[in-house]
């Protein structure tokens, strides 16, 4: 089967891996190119992003060829998940790419790992917590603090502590997403909750006195970029767990903020933060943090 074959796993898991990456220097790029300064404004623009990502997804459910299983859809795990994850998450995330640069927020996203990890053990008691998983998590953890340490990243300690928070919230959605997709069906799901989330975003911007994003020509492809970002990664990503043990596919997280980083030396300009020793040290924590939890996994 040609899902297997790991010179196909290796290009769509890149692929996949780059898109995300990719997501918070063309956020910020899309900043620049709107306009955009103000909180309202920015969840108009996150919940614009979405609804599109949601749109693509579903039109994607509704012409594969192959049909799941199950195309039963629960409406209150859709809520769950739009507030929690597309609604909650990037209205922390949003807000604070908007207060530090691309290099630190891609960074610290490499922590929604090790948050999921917690939150599996310690909350919803699915995995035990053992030494190995314990040394993961801390190599993740030291890894942020000693970003933080240093003031010369070109963020702020407001903006670093909302893109963190914005991984809790997507690790507790990581926990629920492994719940639901038991038995109904994850891309039907993930479509539907980008859609209500979008809208949920969009509605909280609007009502506190938020406009749609207009601006530069280039700033309304940064828009579609972002929407297939979340629509054609998540898919790349569920077809490849679909075929392949998480183990094999889940190493290739580490790639995500390496991505990242680069992304935003190249995008925004942020060589200086991008090449520090500081920024390499603490991602060279992170990632050896997820690759540690991705060799328990396979072992």
């Amino acid at each position: 089967m040609i899902w297997r074959k790991p010179g196909f796993i290796f290009c769509l898991a890149m692929i996949a891996c780059s898109l995300w990456a990719s997501a918070a220097p063309f956020i910020k790029k899309g900043y620049m190119y709107f306009s955009i300064t103000t909180t309202p404004s920015i969840l108009v623009y996150a919940g614009l992003r979405f609804f599109l990502a949601g749109c693509l997804v579903l039109c994607f459910a509704k012409f594969r060829t192959e049909k799941p299983t199950s195309q039963k859809l629960n409406w209150k795990h859709v809520l769950i998940l739009a507030f929690c994850q597309t609604a909650g998450q990037y209205f922390f995330y949003y807000i604070g790419l908007a207060h530090t640069s691309g290099v630190s927020g891609s960074i610290i996203c490499g922590m929604g790992s090790f948050f999921a990890l917690l939150m599996a053990c310690l909350i919803f008691h699915s995995e035990k917590m053992t030494m190995q998983k314990l040394l993961g998590v801390l190599c993740g953890f030291v890894g942020i603090v000693w970003l933080n340490l240093g003031g010369d990243m070109g963020g702020t300690i407001f903006g670093n502590s909302f893109v963190l928070i914005s991984q809790i919230s997507s690790a507790c959605s990581t926990c629920f997403i492994n719940r639901f997709t038991q038995k109904e069906d994850p891309v039907l799901l993930s479509g539907s909750q980008f859609c209500v989330g979008g809208c949920i975003l969009m509605g909280i911007g609007l009502a506190l006195g938020g406009t749609f994003p207009h601006g530069a020509w280039q700033g309304y492809l940064v828009l579609l970029h972002l929407a297939c970002v979340s629509a054609i990664a998540y898919t790349l990503w569920s077809l490849l767990l679909a075929h392949n043990p998480v183990s094999k596919i889940g190493i290739y997280n580490t790639m995500i903020p390496v991505l990242g980083v680069f992304l935003s030396a190249l995008i925004l300009g942020e060589t200086k933060q991008a090449f520090s020793i500081r920024t390499w040290i603490a991602l060279a924590f992170v990632s050896s943090g997820i690759l540690v939890l991705n060799k328990i996994k396979s072992a």
